[in-house]
């Protein structure tokens, strides 16, 4: 049985808006905070990259809204998939940590997150899961960003297989996130539950958290992939419940909406595309089906690799359309390309991973 294919998302806020002062120029890092909440992501770069370069030219006397600075600029390049970039200035970030005074603690704690769901989303989830350890220890107090890294560990944990654990966690957050009064960030808690609820065949549960979810994103944020996002979530909720014209009406939302706000086949897409043509499969309308995979494998291999792990279910995926529509040679290569992968499998006790698996969202 195909594991779902989803990509992760982030609970995780920008350190930047908790350390600018009236003291400092910050213009260009307040212009990439807007940017990046509108989902304009190149645009927030650009000024997040003018904001590392002044920093960076004020020497110690700017450390700490420089180690700010590059954690957005990283946030802002991870959102474009630019992630080599990323993860390295998350690390020199991290590296910052012995100069950064009594400021260490919260640019420090917004770092490990940022990485770890860098590391979340290439499938590298003991490495995640340390790194959220240790972002639990630097978080000072109950509030809103320990809410998200008690999620994004929670996040690890599900995909270990460790659902009690994990939803243990995810009440946590959701709990500390309703107390600070962080609302824009309780939809992904909302879909894990509802992910965990379908899990036991409480379907009803499951839908009156994603509808909860809905709610927020379309009050919150109607014009930004988080909302797409979720109509994706649904749609796959709606694909595992048998009711397929309405997931694929919900796909056709998310994708649209994907489309107007950060052009087609953005990384954001990618698990949509799939889901909908996993649904066309279901349909028999496999010749449908077979070109969302193809848009898939292109989008994942721009940003991450053709070799990468979380190609792998794409790949089995369209070697059987492949295979169904007589196309033997291309079913042969997605194949070939999906058994290289799924020989690397990481063992986390009595659970066995695929590591070709997504992340579980949002």
């Amino acid at each position: 049985m195909r594991r779902s294919t989803i990509i992760a998302v982030t609970l995780v806020v920008s350190a930047y808006a908790l350390y600018a002062g009236p003291e400092v120029p910050e213009e260009a890092g307040r212009r990439g905070l807007a940017f990046y909440e509108k989902a304009q992501y190149a645009e927030a770069e650009h000024e997040h990259r003018k904001s590392v370069e002044h920093f960076r030219s004020l020497g110690p006397s700017g450390v700490v809204m420089y180690a700010a600075s590059m954690n957005n600029l990283a946030a802002a390049l991870q959102a474009q998939g630019k992630t080599t970039e990323a993860r390295e200035l998350m690390q020199k970030t991290i590296a910052l940590e012995r100069q950064l005074g009594p400021f260490c603690d919260p640019i420090l704690t917004h770092a490990l997150n940022n990485l770890a769901l860098m590391h979340h989303v290439e499938a590298e989830l003991l490495l995640a899961a340390n790194l959220l350890k240790k972002a639990l220890k630097t978080t000072p107090g109950d509030g809103i960003t320990r809410a998200g890294t008690l999620h994004n560990l929670a996040a690890i944990y599900f995909d270990m297989g460790k659902r009690k654990q994990a939803e243990e966690l995810f009440e946590q957050s959701l709990a500390m996130n309703v107390a600070a009064g962080g609302k824009e960030s309780l939809p992904p808690t909302y879909t894990y539950l509802a992910r965990l609820a379908a899990n036991r065949k409480d379907i009803a549960r499951a839908e009156s958290l994603m509808l909860k979810a809905l709610d927020i994103r379309r009050e919150i944020a109607p014009n930004h992939p988080s909302l797409a996002t979720t109509l994706g979530d649904i749609g796959e909720l709606q694909k595992d419940t048998q009711r397929y014209d309405k997931a694929i009406e919900n796909f056709k939302l998310a994708l649209d909406l994907l489309d107007s706000v950060v052009g087609k086949d953005h990384l954001h897409s990618a698990p949509i595309l799939f889901q909908h043509a996993e649904t066309l499969c279901l349909l028999s309308r496999t010749e449908e089906a077979l070109p969302l995979y193809e848009r898939v494998i292109a989008i994942l291999q721009r940003s991450f690799g053709a070799g990468h792990a979380r190609l792998a279910t794409v790949y089995e995926s369209a070697a059987a359309a492949s295979a169904k529509l007589k196309r033997k040679a291309e079913a042969k290569d997605y194949r070939q390309r999906a058994s290289a992968i799924l020989s690397q499998r990481v063992d986390y006790g009595r659970h066995t991973i695929d590591a070709s698996a997504f992340l579980s969202q949002k």
